[in-house]
């Protein structure tokens, strides 16, 4: 099929990559406020100031755009946790802070959080993965996370066996503070950062790491 003559003079008023950056954008904002099924290119392409057949030129479709949306949320994360973590040498206070950035990052993006995590449309399937994409590479930044996990507990005399139980367990326990947080509750719940602190500790403890907060 012939490329729309109106869609490509709209691709080619922005420079490819700035456009193509605007429609991601838009999308994530659009995805933020509304459901997943009730969304439309021509909703995305009226924030952005272009044709729906612009966008078509650059995302077949609604769901590779939704995975557009995740990859640049992962990247993000990625790039938050690595800074948290190379604050500190101590290999304990490094584990901590994986999970602590987790939470920091979520609580201060709790837009993404919804996005990435409460919901998906129907339709959209997380297991099919680009290897070469930023969604693909999400799975490399867990396992450079996992490898310092395994230098901490390896030694740990109650840590599970299986690494990435450990690794899951920490992350969905430190998952529920961010749910709490960002839910509709207006139980008057701790500091979500306070909890979370209590929760990696306790669990670290209980598996035999001699934790110490670092100060």
């Amino acid at each position: 099929m012939a490329a729309n003559p109106k869609a490509q003079k709209a691709a080619k008023s922005v420079p490819s990559d700035g456009l193509r950056q605007s429609i991601i954008e838009a999308a994530r904002r659009s995805f933020a406020e509304e459901s997943y099924a009730g969304l439309t290119m021509r909703k995305i392409a009226a924030r952005v100031g272009c044709t729906a057949g612009a966008i078509y030129l650059y995302f077949p479709g609604k769901e590779d755009l939704l995975r557009h949306v995740w990859e640049d949320e992962f990247a993000n994360l990625h790039v938050y946790m690595r800074g948290a973590v190379d604050q500190t040498r101590d290999p304990i206070e490094k584990v901590r802070q994986i999970f602590l950035a987790w939470v920091r990052y979520f609580l201060q993006h709790a837009e993404d959080f919804r996005i990435m995590f409460v919901w998906q449309g129907p339709g959209v399937e997380r297991d099919r993965v680009d290897p070469a994409s930023s969604f693909g590479r999400s799975t490399e930044s867990y396992q450079y996370f996992r490898t310092m996990l395994s230098e901490v507990i390896r030694d740990a005399p109650a840590a599970p066996r299986d690494l990435d139980m450990a690794m899951q367990s920490l992350l969905t326990a430190t998952f529920g503070v961010v749910a709490m947080a960002n839910g509709p509750s207006q139980f008057p719940w701790f500091d979500p950062e306070e909890v979370a602190e209590t929760i990696v500790d306790s669990i670290l403890r209980g598996w035999g790491v001699e934790v110490r907060r670092v100060a």
